[in-house]
């Protein structure tokens, strides 16, 4: 081969490799390899040479601190294919209710593995929950004790109208109130007190004896009523059950001590006898009155 064959295929030969290695000024740059745009999920860039394998590591560190975002995808089970429980693990059961412990038959939820069963929903509190000035909305209608009261609920039972401004529409079970502007309103359906007998006492020196008048029985009222010409006058009742209604002189100087007491054992005929000791009061009184008298209603008449 001639020297000048041997020049030009040298020069050929260069000028091809000079093609190859130098890239085409229309053609744009390629970016780093595994590295996306910032904002996304960082790869691990695939590390060779010396110290790949310490770089490769320290990449995956950083994913698990936090110094380097990643994208995870929890396992997603149905209900029927949830794991045995372990405290602390989170599934998420594609047909999940958001309920606690899980259910299924519904849409989805996250199922956290805590206090030995799978929870699908937010736990019951343990303390106070401060709303901080935010109302809890869509309550369901309160229906037995314990449950939340929503505003504008119906009130029920012996009130009418919604809350917060209920209407008290009976009482008493079923009584009518009273109430502000009421037409000639009433306290109560029954016959009102009247004098059911009375029996007059005799009263001595310093004290009375008196029998129970006829008639009397349980849930009426004995009034014990004495008068006598003295200025003052003080009664000892026979016991406790005796209240003392008013005592002083009237303007013509008769010393007045009526007593009331319950007739809470009389529950028959019998002749009881109440007895009265007097003070303050003249030994010759020829003046002197006293009645026993029965108030009652019938209102709970005992047979």
């Amino acid at each position: 081969m001639s020297f000048k064959r041997i020049v030009r295929c040298a020069l050929a030969a260069l000028t091809l490799a000079i093609a190859i290695v130098a890239p085409d000024a229309d053609v744009p740059a390629q970016s780093t390899p595994n590295l996306p745009p910032a904002g996304v999920y960082q790869g691990i860039p695939n590390f060779t040479g010396v110290g790949a394998g310490a770089l490769f590591r320290q990449a995956i560190n950083q994913r698990f601190a936090g110094v380097q975002p990643i994208s995870p995808t929890i396992t997603n089970v149905a209900f029927a294919s949830l794991p045995s429980e372990l405290d602390g693990m989170m599934i998420f059961c594609r047909d999940c209710k958001l309920t606690t412990p899980c259910t299924a038959s519904g849409s989805g939820a996250w199922a956290l593995g805590a206090r030995g069963q799978w929870s699908c929903s937010s736990s019951s509190l343990e303390a106070n929950l401060n709303a901080n000035g935010n109302n809890i909305t869509s309550l369901a209608t309160a229906t037995t004790g314990g449950d939340a009261l929503g505003y504008g609920q119906g009130a029920g039972g012996d009130l009418s109208g919604a809350l917060p401004n209920p209407t008290v529409q009976t009482v008493l079970s079923g009584k009518v109130p009273i109430y502000a502007g009421q037409t000639n309103p009433q306290f109560q359906t029954y016959t009102q007190p009247f004098v059911v007998s009375a029996i007059d006492g005799a009263p001595g020196a310093t004290s009375d004896s008196i029998s129970k008048p006829a008639g009397a029985q349980q849930g009426d009222t004995l009034i014990y009523y004495i008068a006598v010409n003295a200025s003052a006058l003080s009664v000892t009742p026979p016991d406790g059950t005796w209240h003392l209604i008013k005592s002083g002189a009237d303007s013509s100087g008769t010393a007045l001590a009526p007593h009331a007491t319950p007739a809470a054992d009389d529950r028959d005929n019998s002749p009881e006898q109440h007895s009265f000791d007097k003070a303050n009061r003249p030994v010759v009184d020829p003046d002197g009155a006293a009645r026993l008298v029965v108030i009652g209603d019938r209102r709970n008449t005992e047979h």
